[in-house]
Parts: C-alpha cells; sequence; structure tokens
C-alpha cells in the first residue's frame, strides 16, 4: 500500500467520522484519554465499514490506558470482561466499548485463551480475525495505522485471516461461520488457504452453543447475501456436522426468491422458516431445531403452523380449515401470502381464503365470550364447532354466535 493511498484513506475516515452523530461522544473519550498521555484509537469493524463508506453499527476503542486510570477518567464506566478488560461506557445516549490492546496466550476450548496479558497495538493487531479487521484509526496523528495488510484486502475484496488461518481458527470456532457470513454480506472472496482451512474445521462448530451459532445467522438481514450463505460448502458442511443436512438446497433457494417482496416478517421468522424448509417440512426438523439453535418458543411456534399449513394444504382441505388454525390478526394475509410463496400454501386455497378474509375481517369467537355458557370440558370442542358455523355462514356479529351456541346446547 502506497503512502499516498494511505494518505486518502486517512483523509476519507476523517472528513467521515466528524459528520457522524456519535463524533461528539467518541472525541470525548479521546481527549480525556489524550490528556493522561494515553492513545485512543478506533478498532476493527468500525474502520472496516468507513473505508468502505459504510455507516459502522458500533464504535470499539482501544487504549494503552490502565484499569485506574480509565475507571477515574470515566466513573460510570462498567467492566464487564475482566479477563479481556472491556469496558462499557456509556456516553450521550449511547454506549461504547473501550478495551486494552492486549495479545493471547493459546486457546484450549475453542473460544478462550489461557491467559491474556496487555500489550502494544501491533501485537494486538495480529490476534485479530481477518486482515480487513485488523485496522485502526489513531486518533491523536490523524491517521489510518495497518499492521496487517488489511487495506491491501480491502481494496482486492478478499477476506484473508491474519497469519495462519489454522491458528486463528482454533482459537475461536466460530470464526468459520463469521468468514463466511462476511464474504456474503460485503461481496468479497475468501482467499484459497483461509477457505480450505474453515472447511477442514467446520465440523468443530458442533462444540459451539447454538445461540452463538443463530446470532451470526440472524446477522444476515439481507435476503440475497443470506441465501448466497445458505450455498456455501462451509455452512452446508457445518449443518451436518450439527445433525441438520441441508436438502435440495438450490431449488429451495429459488422458492425464497418469491418472497422478497413480501414485507411485514421478522428477519429471525423468515430465517426460521427458511431453514426448516431447507432441512425439511417435519416435526423431528423442528424439534432438531430447537433443541440445536435453541430457538424461541414464538419461533417454535412459527414452525409448526408451517407444518400444520403445509398438511391442510396437502391434504386438500377447504378455506375453513385453515381459517381455524391460523388467527386472524392485522398480519394476516402477509403470512398466508409467504406461505404461497414458499409452496407451502395451495394457490386455490390461498385464493379462498382471501376471498374470506374480503367478506369476513372480523376475528373469530374466543373462548372467553363463552365461559359459564357450556361446561368447561367441552369448552374447546363447542369453540371449535361455532368458528366453523361462523365461518361458513359469514356471521359477524358475536351475539348470534353466541345466540348459536346457546340453541345448540339446549337442543
Amino acid at each position: 500500500m502506497s503512502l499516498e493511498r494511505l494518505s486518502n484513506f486517512s483523509e476519507k475516515i476523517k472528513h467521515d467520522l466528524k459528520k457522524m452523530n456519535q463524533w461528539p461522544a467518541i472525541d470525548q473519550i479521546f481527549q480525556a484519554l489524550n490528556k493522561k498521555n494515553r492513545l485512543c484509537w478506533i478498532s476493527g469493524g468500525a474502520v472496516r465499514d468507513m473505508i468502505l463508506s459504510k455507516p459502522p453499527l458500533d464504535f470499539d476503542l482501544t487504549t494503552d490506558a490502565t484499569e485506574e486510570e480509565i475507571l477515574t477518567l470515566f466513573p460510570q464506566a462498567i467492566l464487564v470482561g475482566q479477563q479481556f478488560g472491556v469496558y462499557k461506557i456509556p456516553l450521550r445516549g449511547e454506549v461504547y466499548d473501550l478495551t486494552v490492546f492486549r495479545e493471547e496466550d493459546e486457546y484450549i476450548d475453542g473460544r478462550r485463551p489461557v491467559a491474556i496479558r496487555r500489550s502494544t497495538p501491533p501485537r494486538d493487531a495480529q490476534r485479530r480475525d481477518f486482515t480487513i479487521n485488523g485496522l485502526f484509526w489513531d486518533f491523536k496523528n490523524e491517521v489510518l495505522v495497518d499492521y496487517v495488510d488489511g487495506l491491501k484486502d480491502l481494496e482486492s475484496k478478499v477476506i484473508r485471516c491474519v497469519g495462519k488461518p489454522e491458528r486463528r481458527f482454533d482459537e475461536d470456532y466460530l470464526r468459520v461461520l463469521r468468514m463466511i457470513r462476511f464474504s456474503h454480506v460485503l461481496g468479497f472472496r475468501i482467499d484459497d488457504e483461509s477457505y480450505q482451512a474453515g472447511l477442514e474445521r467446520a465440523g468443530n462448530l458442533k462444540r459451539i452453543s447454538g445461540e452463538r451459532i443463530l446470532a451470526e445467522i440472524l446477522k444476515l438481514t439481507d435476503p440475497s447475501s443470506r441465501w448466497a450463505f445458505y450455498a456455501d460448502q462451509i455452512f452446508i458442511s457445518i449443518m451436518k456436522h450439527n445433525d441438520l443436512s441441508l436438502l435440495d438446497i438450490e431449488s429451495k433457494l429459488r422458492c425464497f426468491e418469491k418472497t422478497k417482496s413480501i414485507e411485514g416478517l421478522l428477519v429471525v421468522d423468515r430465517i426460521v422458516i427458511e431453514l426448516l424448509f431447507l432441512i425439511g417440512l417435519e416435526i423431528d426438523t423442528v424439534k432438531k431445531i430447537q433443541s440445536r439453535l435453541k430457538i424461541g418458543n414464538d419461533s417454535k411456534n412459527w414452525l409448526l403452523k408451517c407444518l400444520d399449513v403445509k398438511k391442510i394444504s396437502d391434504e386438500k382441505s377447504d378455506f375453513v380449515s385453515y381459517c381455524l388454525l391460523i388467527d386472524r390478526s392485522p398480519d394476516y394475509l402477509v403470512t398466508i401470502n409467504y406461505f404461497k410463496a414458499m409452496g407451502i400454501l395451495d394457490e386455490n386455497l390461498f385464493d379462498q381464503i382471501v376471498n374470506t378474509h374480503k367478506k369476513f375481517p372480523a376475528s373469530l369467537i374466543e373462548a372467553r365470550d363463552i365461559l359459564g355458557l357450556v361446561p368447561a370440558r367441552t369448552i374447546s370442542k363447542v369453540l371449535m364447532e361455532a368458528r366453523e358455523w361462523q365461518l361458513r355462514n359469514a356471521i359477524v356479529e358475536r351475539d348470534l354466535v353466541i345466540n348459536y351456541i346457546i340453541n345448540k346446547d339446549q337442543t
């Protein structure tokens, strides 16, 4: 990297940084540390994103200050990772991470090092995962600092491990998944040595908690990037090692394309449904996904609803069966549009449901409406029969439904 190119990037960051909303808080932290003749550098992803003209999601700051100095300068700071020297500093409505330059000994469990020591910026850069994340911004001198050729790889659009890929992945198994996520989000290729090392270690992620794996997948908010990620051989291998083998990926990804224009669904709901679709629309798949990836009950209910809809559609049941299954909330039509696009819901059944929704937009009678009218042990059965009668006769008024229940019960 020429000095001219380095200077150009430095000027870009200097210019862009001062226009960001976070600048007053970041500058306040820098000024406080600078008065004590301590370094304050921006590190990692924020530097990468500013070079790529992307707004940073957060700012990680790194210093050579001591714990006593940090807590004196920032009494509101919270030490959240004593082993790693990580402080959370609430300031001007946001929270900033301040860490100490460090180096680490060998890792023993694919996540944590045996020991950590305070160190220098060059040695700190050598412990980072990928070269594009090993860049620093020096506040005092207003220059970009690159010890690992990260700028060269950013310009070449390459994901490359810092140092030996085998060591980086053995230090933290999750880095394999992070590597392919960065690749598909940024549109960068992975250098051959790093990719091969990651592929060979895909099985190690079965030792990583499901929460950490799911958290990485949930960061893939852009549909096109996420679908390319699903088709990556490393991800396929990771899922296979976790007893979640992906089946018939290419044809299913074509189905996903049809959902791209449908708005109103949370990213987490889309992702768990996509994974269910890729692994197999079976009750055992739901159990496996919940067990391994630790999805919440709301997501589990989404998956079970998918299976119920698929069963009704496969059995060519009429629209009433579907309407009895699913609630008639404001996102009702969004839901059935999504199911149709995924191929879970038959198109003829979809048309019947939409027509019914237009004629009968009111919510169905609920259990609380008939408490005391029928024996408690029969409420579920009576409620289902009443809802079916309400739907088939397009009855909006609840009083009429209640009268129907009373008269039927007397009969």
